[in-house]
């Protein structure tokens, strides 16, 4: 129902994976939509919090790559940038 009713996805597309997280941020579940049924999955981390976004606004696909990184606990995406140095400064 949160899949459709509030991404506006359709849940039984097949080969698709939908990816949950807890509030406390040590828990994804997983949703594998297959062509003949689903899987659901959960890894709980046990030390470190996944890096998850906490709105709906903030909801995207993510390539096989990004999903690898993240199941790893790394971050997928920079949350700021290095601020570059002005030549006036040197």
């Amino acid at each position: 129902m949160i899949i459709e009713n509030e991404f506006y996805l359709n849940p039984f597309h097949p080969n698709s994976i939908y990816l949950f997280c807890g509030r406390r941020s040590n828990t994804i579940k997983a949703i594998v939509m297959e062509d003949d049924g689903c899987l659901l999955l959960t890894k709980k981390l046990n030390a470190g919090r996944y890096q998850w976004p906490r709105s709906s606004s903030e909801v995207k696909d993510i390539s096989e790559e990004q999903f690898k990184l993240l199941m790893d606990g790394f971050e997928i995406e920079r949350r700021s940038t290095i601020k570059k140095t002005s030549t006036d400064s040197i």
